[in-house]
């Protein structure tokens, strides 16, 4: 082998000796060594879901929270009561996310310079095997850095901290304010009591079970407005506490000074019953829920949902049928009458089934009809017709359900100032509604003229 071979040989083995170091040794180690630098970098060296004790203590103020059997966080010190768990995780997540930027003072003998001494806030945290303290003190020379010291420690150590985290957060930060515990959209059973009224409503399936329907038990039996049963309930499962009367001698003291509830509440789901009282005194407005639970100061618009009439909680559609159990639909206005009649989710016209209608116009002509609601209560005398324009009306509606029975009337009056006087099946008395209606009824030929365009 020549001279020139044998260098390039000796060069080869060199260089795959090098390449070898490199991939099997060095780069390795530099992994290995910038993970440990991570981990170094690191405020708390555990990870916040395996905590099981929280302790942040102040000159003014010490809260403890333990987590009980379902892993929810509760407030031990400085009393016994649900703490919110995003506040608390808040908290948790910044400390753990929080890295050390780097090391101010080994030896520090000045800590009040840094707001060490004493502390702003001391955090202790344990996870049933380890404990870690936490002194938290000024926010650094940059945006979202906080001076810290572990322990009792002397070496200062600037951090990622957000001071904004922990600052102006007190007890009532982290005090849970919800004052109800259910799902609105698992109650069965809704019973309101007032002064002057008594109102139970059961949920019932709806039409084919697509979506459940209110009912009224009391002070009648008849349909409810869905909608508006619905938003009272989320209304209540979202009522929030302002603040919190703890003291038993306070709550005596205070309960005796507002008298009789306003209104109650009382919500049933398959498992459960809650109950709730509503007490007013000058501009204040508490809540009552059990004896064993505080007194909450709420905002005052909820009494007013609870408490609201009857009329605003019933189903003010007044033909009094729904629309997919209509199955013929009579219309009578001055112009001329007809009848629709619904063949297999077809409109036609019962008189001429054979011609051809528009459908959009006839789906929109019935749905308004059976949708048409009550604006407001003008007598439930519904015996002096004459007296409101309705012993001639503007127009007449008769509604057959699918088994050939009459079900729903509808007659609405002359429209005045955009009202009109109006009756119908759905609900007792004679009502305003309003007088657009009237301006919305095709006549046969439209219906005719739109499907042959």
């Amino acid at each position: 082998m020549s001279q020139h071979y044998r260098l390039t040989a000796i060069l080869a083995v060199i260089l795959f000796g090098i390449g070898s170091y490199v991939y099997f040794v060095d780069v390795p180690a530099s992994e290995q060594a910038t993970h440990v630098k991570k981990e170094e970098q690191k405020l708390i060296p555990f990870d916040d879901r395996g905590l099981t004790q929280v302790s942040l203590k102040t000159p003014h103020e010490h809260l403890v929270f333990d987590r009980d059997e379902r892993g929810r966080w509760i407030i031990t010190t400085p009393l016994a009561a649900p703490a919110d768990s995003r506040e608390v995780r808040k908290v948790l997540r910044a400390l753990t996310l929080a890295k050390i930027e780097r090391v101010i003072q080994e030896d520090a003998t000045d800590l009040a310079q840094y707001g060490l001494g004493p502390a702003r806030m001391t955090v202790t945290l344990s996870n049933g095997t380890q404990t870690l303290s936490l002194d938290l003190g000024n926010p650094g020379p940059f945006s979202s850095s906080l001076y810290v010291r572990h322990g009792k420690e002397k070496r200062v150590i600037l951090t990622t901290l957000n001071v904004l985290t922990f600052a102006k957060k007190t007890l009532h930060t982290y005090r849970l304010k919800d004052v109800l515990f259910f799902n609105h959209a698992k109650v069965q059973h809704l019973e309101l009591l007032s002064p002057n009224q008594h109102i139970e409503l059961d949920r019932v399936p709806g039409v084919h079970g697509v979506s459940p329907n209110w009912r009224f038990l009391k002070p009648l039996k008849g349909p409810a407005d869905k909608t508006t049963v619905g938003i009272l309930l989320m209304a209540l499962e979202d009522l929030q506490a302002e603040d919190f009367v703890d003291s038993e001698q306070e709550k005596v003291t205070l309960l005796s000074k507002l008298g009789e509830p306003t209104a109650s509440a009382r919500i049933k789901t398959a498992r459960n019953t809650h109950a709730i009282s509503f007490y007013q005194h000058k501009d204040m407005t508490y809540a009552k829920t059990s004896a064993d639970k505080p007194l909450y100061l709420i905002n005052s618009q909820i009494v007013k949902e609870v408490t609201k009439e009857l009329f605003g909680l019933r189903d003010k559609r007044l033909l009094g049928i729904p629309t997919d159990e209509l199955t013929i639909v009579r219309v009578k206005t001055p112009q001329g009458t007809y009848s629709l009649i619904n063949q297999n989710n077809m409109w036609v016209l019962e008189e001429d089934p054979g011609t051809p209608l528009d459908q959009k116009i006839a789906k929109l002509l019935v749905s308004r009809l059976a949708d048409l609601p009550a604006e407001h209560r003008v007598t439930e005398d519904e015996t002096t017709l004459s007296t409101y324009g309705l012993d001639s009306p503007a127009l007449t509606i008769t509604a057959v359900d699918q088994r050939g029975q009459e079900r729903g009337r509808l007659l609405v009056g002359k429209a005045d100032r955009g009202l009109a006087n109006s009756i119908g099946s759905g609900l007792p008395g004679i009502y305003k509604v309003r007088s657009t209606i009237l301006t919305q009824i095709p006549s046969k030929q439209e219906l005719i003229d739109e499907a042959n365009e």
